[in-house]
């Protein structure tokens, strides 16, 4: 996930060429917030000099700062090419250079689709890399399936069909199973209390929380800071929902979950 702190919707278009094809660009300025304090973001994009005392967050999250001086100096360097690339695909090139550079290598959602990967022995279909990083990537804001219908266009019956029609199982059981997990990856920290992470990842209370994650997966999130039980429920996770099937019926979802919906 890449955040973005601009009002410049030709910056705000160029971004979301330069992000990976499976992550969000987020740019509302309460979503943004809320992202610095309870999300996973690897980047967050400002146009303006930071003020620190708006910047409140509970973990490092790089600043690639893009301001009207730089911009204007890479718009030198294209109208000086021979034949110049459109301003919006040229600012992407740059710009995708640029947050290679500054973003976070690696964040625990990548090192969990890769190990999910390994499980289901093969690489994973963008479709899923893409709802699966929305998640868990910001938990706090994809608590129910209304958020998932919103930002792949369709309405709620429309998207559960999608996945009926795929063989898949409904779009809320993959959200449940991805929200447990977010929940399992928090209470790895041994300082992080069962309160503090159901409010942390948009719960209306722990024991909804617990509940869910009883429902869902088995376990209770007590039992999930240890770390054999972790691998356990992503083990579970691959079997239920990522046979060979399941991810053939993925495949056929990159219209939905893809750069320009979820991805």
């Amino acid at each position: 996930m890449i955040l973005a702190t601009t009002r410049d919707p030709v910056l705000r278009n160029a971004l979301e060429r330069a992000a990976r094809a499976d992550e969000e660009v987020v740019s509302v300025p309460s979503w943004v917030q809320l992202g610095l304090l309870h999300g996973y973001p690897r980047l967050h994009v400002r146009d303006d000099a930071p003020d620190p005392r708006t910047l409140r967050s509970q973990r490092h999250v790089p600043v690639l700062l893009v301001s009207s001086d730089l911009r204007a100096r890479w718009e030198e360097d294209r109208r000086r090419s021979e034949v110049p690339r459109p301003k919006v695909e040229y600012l992407a090139v740059r710009l995708r250079r640029r947050i290679g550079e500054t973003a976070l290598e690696r964040t625990w959602v990548d090192r969990l689709l890769a190990d999910l990967g390994r499980s289901a022995g093969r690489v994973l279909p963008l479709a899923f890399r893409a709802l699966a990083r929305h998640t868990l990537e910001f938990p706090c804001r994809y608590t129910d399936l209304s958020t998932l219908a919103e930002v792949s266009g369709l309405s709620r019956g429309a998207l559960k069909a999608r996945f009926r029609r795929r063989g898949l199982a409904s779009p809320f059981t993959y959200l449940r199973w991805l929200r447990s997990l977010a929940v399992a990856e928090m209470l790895s920290d041994p300082t992080a209390t069962v309160a503090e992470t159901a409010r942390a990842l948009g719960f209306t209370s722990d024991t909804n929380m617990c509940r869910m994650v009883r429902v869902v997966t088995g376990a209770t999130p007590g039992t999930l800071r240890d770390s054999g039980a972790r691998r356990w429920l992503r083990v579970q996770f691959v079997n239920e929902l990522l046979t060979p099937e399941a991810l053939e019926g993925w495949a056929g979802l990159e219209h939905v979950f893809g750069r320009g919906r979820v991805a």
